[in-house]
């Protein structure tokens, strides 16, 4: 009945029963995974600025961003080599690890390790549950032009979205009311919850894992080898690169202070951050239908490009039409605000077109590692682009630096633009 119900939510019509109990396992788990780690989203940072100062913490999160760099790719590869349900199990056991080191933690040298464990477990968990769900849909489903694959990744989204500004309102009401160290526990729990979840459901259908013969050393080599030698997967890769890191910039550097800047409290920013979770998952839900008709061919690189230009020219538009004061400004709220949701409903669309190219263009025994190490390219770039933006924000303002993201963002979109028409001839 459940699975019925879920047909009927995400449209599942053209699917068969094995594939609609896919969706639904890969809906359900990856909802409590999000559900359960964004719990201390909201205060994790702030719990150990008051534990050991922003300097510090700085050191701590530049620990933990250089080791998951390090060691994602490796994660991924081994991930493609002995599945996706162990390496998730390890992922999150070390998470249950780092929750039980932060609710003890005083010194340097424990948040040094509680982030270590943390580190390994995001590198673990990084691009597992896609590539489970990738690579058995891949095998499981008649979907024509990858349809219905669009429309379940646009109302997944919505649910994950809803689900995240549920999970901090409420993270944030316990942390408040009983303890930030509760919450900590309650992941603990929930943690080990997880890792029985995957080792029992997370299983893969035959044919869905093709190495089980090929050693690791083989594995990682032709996962590096697949991009410098397919011209498409090069464009995408470096398209993404580019792409993901300026929303890196925008995202510490510009989004969060423009929320409190407009708002002028922690309050009224996080407010103003729950209420665009909630419009932008409805609105996302309400477009699910038409994602579906999108054709990468067509319209990855025009949209990209439309990105570029809505989201960082309207952005420096805005910034210098209405300076961020921290102070209560409605004009600089409903600008904002409406910038904000627009331009996530296009980068959503952007994301959606690229993992229905990915499902089919990624062979399944490399998948793992190159989602894995996507996000490991990007950090290389994404880290002196931060530092280069904080410092021209410090001396000249953000106007400046929305132009520089407005360039990298358009370089991006002719990548895209030239790999969409590769995409219908190439095979990795």
């Amino acid at each position: 009945m459940y699975v019925l119900s879920l047909s009927a939510v995400f449209d599942l019509d053209g699917l068969s029963l094995h594939s609609r109990r896919l969706v639904h396992r890969y809906v359900w788990v990856a909802s409590l995974i999000r559900s359960l780690l964004i719990l201390s989203d909201t205060f994790l940072i702030i719990y150990v600025i008051d534990n050991v100062g922003y300097a510090n913490s700085g050191y701590l999160v530049g620990i933990m961003l250089i080791t998951q760099g390090l060691i994602d790719y490796p994660s991924g590869v081994f991930s493609d080599k002995i599945g996706q349900r162990w390496v998730l199990a390890i992922a999150f056991a070390s998470y249950g690890v780092s929750f039980w080191l932060f609710t003890d933690a005083h010194s340097m040298i424990e948040f040094t390790i509680a982030y270590l464990f943390f580190a390994l477990a995001s590198a673990q968990q990084s691009g597992a549950m896609e590539s489970w769900f990738d690579n058995n849909y891949r095998v499981l489903a008649e979907d024509e032009n990858r349809e219905i694959y669009k429309g379940i990744m646009a109302k997944f989204r919505t649910i994950t979205d809803l689900i995240g500004a549920l999970m901090l309102i409420t993270g944030g009401f316990l942390a408040t009311y009983v303890s930030r160290k509760f919450v900590f526990q309650l992941q603990i729990v929930g943690m080990m919850v997880l890792v029985l979840i995957v080792v029992v459901f997370i299983k893969d259908t035959d044919g869905a894992r093709e190495v089980d013969r090929m050693n690791y050393l083989r594995l990682f080599k032709e996962g590096i080898i697949t991009i410098t030698e397919n011209r498409l997967v090069l464009l995408i890769v470096s398209a993404v690169v580019l792409y993901t890191s300026t929303l890196g910039v925008f995202g510490y550097l510009i989004m969060f202070p423009g929320y409190f800047g407009y708002t002028g409290s922690d309050f009224g920013a996080s407010s103003f951050r729950f209420t665009l979770f909630i419009s932008g998952s409805i609105l996302l839900w309400l477009l699910a239908d038409r994602f579906r008709k999108i054709d990468p061919e067509k319209w990855l690189g025009p949209l990209s490009f439309f990105h570029a230009v809505l989201f960082f020219g309207f952005t420096g538009f805005i910034l210098y039409l209405v300076p961020i004061t921290n102070q209560f400004n409605l004009t600089g709220i409903v600008l904002f605000g409406l910038l904000i949701a627009a331009g996530h409903t296009v980068r959503v669309a952007i994301d959606i077109l690229l993992q229905s190219i990915y499902i089919d263009l990624i062979p399944n025994h490399r998948r793992n590692g190159f989602y894995s190490l996507v996000p490991t390219l990007t950090l290389i770039v994404n880290a002196p682009l931060m530092w280069v933006s904080g410092l021209i924000i410090e001396r000249y303002g953000y106007v400046p630096v929305t132009v520089i993201l407005l360039l990298i963002s358009v370089i991006s979109s002719v990548f895209f633009q030239l790999a969409s028409k590769r995409i219908s001839t190439s095979d990795v």
